[in-house]
């Protein structure tokens, strides 16, 4: 199924994967795997998720990323939207060079 061909529908779609999904006959279909070649001449099996996984996998994150946003600090970085290791650094370094002496630079 494509985008485009799940978006023709896209109502009736979205209402019968709920419908699916409350009723409990909503199984995960497998990945589809292929192999693409590494520039070390190894095999990387990168997979793709169906359609209806992917939309259902966003709607899980949404929902979770809800309820744990209360329990998430100022200083929180992990898995959190928008932000990354890169800003946990970032933070980390604007905090040390603040409180350090300067002679230690």
């Amino acid at each position: 199924m494509t985008w485009r061909g799940y978006e023709a529908d896209l109502e009736r779609n979205l209402l019968d994967l709920h419908g699916r999904i409350q009723r409990g006959p909503y199984r995960v279909l497998r990945v589809k795997r292929g192999y693409m070649p590494t520039p070390n001449g190894s095999q990387c099996p990168p997979g793709i998720a169906a359609l209806e996984d992917k939309i259902v996998q966003c709607a899980v994150a949404t929902l979770l990323r809800a309820i744990y946003k209360e329990d998430f600090l100022g200083f929180s970085y992990g898995f959190w939207t928008a932000r990354s290791q890169h800003h946990a650094l970032d933070a980390l370094t604007v905090t040390t060079c603040d409180t350090l002496p300067l002679e230690v630079f």
